[in-house]
């Protein structure tokens, strides 16, 4: 029978080799870049026009009042495709 102190030893170990291990893989993961319309990686700091990825939705992203308040203002779709709405910039 094996006595408290050195079972509360071996869980140490125990819990000390699963920290490492979770530590070492966890350093190796690298998430998928996200892509812009034209399959390039998408770059932190740069402004971009985000759209409806689905053709005849609507435009992109644009500013309005919201019923008779004019103040905050929403963020809103464009109704027109062909308008691309004001850029937003990705943060890194």
């Amino acid at each position: 029978k094996k006595k408290p102190r050195s079972m509360m030893k071996s869980m140490f170990y125990f819990l000390l080799a699963l920290i490492a291990v979770l530590a070492a893989t966890a350093s190796d993961y690298k998430p998928e870049p996200v892509l812009d319309t034209n399959g390039q990686t998408v770059i932190g700091g740069r402004s971009y026009h985000l759209v409806s990825a689905v053709p005849g939705k609507g435009g992109g992203l644009g500013l309005a009042g919201h019923g008779d308040k004019k103040c905050p203002l929403d963020i809103v779709q464009e109704s027109s495709e062909e308008n691309d709405g004001i850029p937003v910039k990705i943060s890194d």
